[in-house]
């Protein structure tokens, strides 16, 4: 059964805030089940909504508009990207991208951040459809990608060393939501990757359950409702 583990919390002194930012304190992290094995069950409403959505997929696919789709297929995933950066908090105009991927503007960070998703999401896309099965590696080439602007760099491509938490200011003390310790992280990491190229599944499933087994960032968009969903999961 998934659970917490207690952890310590050790405060610098010099620590910036009241009195209770320079105190050490203890706090749960969240330790999820491994998953590889996960036997998924759903309720009939889901399923029917999974099946429908497959169907429409294949659908898609044999259709002639999908011939067309393949041709404005860049176009599709920028629109895809931002609608994702969008959810993060992301946000601009057509043109701000257009003019930052013509003259590699540096100033402007947010199409910077916007451009490197799309870099990032076409180079899962070239990975999801190659023959290779999915590693940690893969993973952690795709975050390198999208963490681009200088204050990003150092934990680019690389499996995070640290505790990280949602809300509660500058410790986890009154975090919503603490994730797995970082001592977890290469284990519980592996573990998604497995799962991730289980055959035996309906894809739907394994990317929301892969989802919401390794989060990493806060979606500004309907924030509670986005951590009241890793809550229920929890």
């Amino acid at each position: 059964m998934p659970g917490f583990v207690e952890r310590l919390w050790e405060a610098s002194p010099d620590a910036y805030g009241p009195r209770a930012a320079r105190t050490s304190f203890r706090y749960s992290a969240f330790l999820p089940d491994p998953i590889y094995r996960l036997e998924t069950h759903v309720t009939d409403a889901v399923l029917a909504e999974i099946e429908a959505a497959a169907v429409g997929v294949r659908e898609l696919q044999s259709s002639p508009t999908f011939r067309g789709l393949e041709a404005v297929g860049r176009q599709l995933l920028r629109a895809e990207a931002l609608a994702s950066s969008r959810s993060e908090g992301l946000e601009a105009s057509q043109r701000r991208i257009a003019r930052a991927l013509a003259t590699d503007e540096d100033r402007d960070e947010t199409a910077r951040s916007l451009i490197a998703n799309i870099s990032a999401m076409q180079l899962a896309v070239d990975i999801a459809t190659g023959t290779s099965a999915l590693t940690v590696d893969d993973i952690l080439a795709i975050h390198d990608r999208l963490m681009v602007l200088p204050r990003e760099r150092r934990f680019a491509g690389w499996l995070r060393d640290v505790q990280n938490w949602i809300g509660g200011g500058n410790t986890p003390r009154y975090a919503e939501f603490v994730p797995p310790s970082e001592d977890q992280v290469p284990r519980l990491m592996s573990d998604l990757v497995d799962y991730l190229n289980r055959d035996d599944l309906s894809p739907i499933v394994q990317a929301a359950v892969a989802h919401a087994q390794s989060v990493s960032v806060i979606l500004a968009t309907n924030r509670s409702r986005y951590v009241d969903g890793l809550t229920a999961y929890r």
